[in-house]
């Protein structure tokens, strides 16, 4: 059968599809795309591919697995790092402060 980290990842982007007013999801022309691109360096991503990818993307490696993040044809990730980090960081940082005092 499908692996779960599959059935997973297809709920999650059905749900984040309905959610954002979405009819239909993958490739359409004149459409905004998203997506992500793993690190194929990475052993566990270099040594997999369709469903055993996805399995250890979900339930292994999370955000190790990801290299670079393109929102609506927006590059926001590049190379790990968030086009915006050094704004979020500090601000972050004082909410952490703010929650733990």
């Amino acid at each position: 059968g499908s692996s779960t980290g599959r059935r997973l990842l297809g709920g999650a982007l059905a749900g984040g599809h309905q959610a954002a007013g979405i009819a239909k999801a993958g490739l359409q022309v004149g459409a905004a795309a998203s997506w992500l691109v793993m690190d194929h360096e990475h052993p566990f991503v270099g040594t997999a591919s369709g469903d055993t990818l996805i399995d250890r993307w979900i339930f292994a490696l999370g955000d190790q697995a990801i290299r670079d993040v393109i929102v609506r044809g927006k590059k926001v990730i590049e190379n790990r790092r968030h086009a915006l980090d050094e704004e979020i960081a500090p601000r972050f940082a004082e909410v952490l402060r703010k929650i733990q005092a």
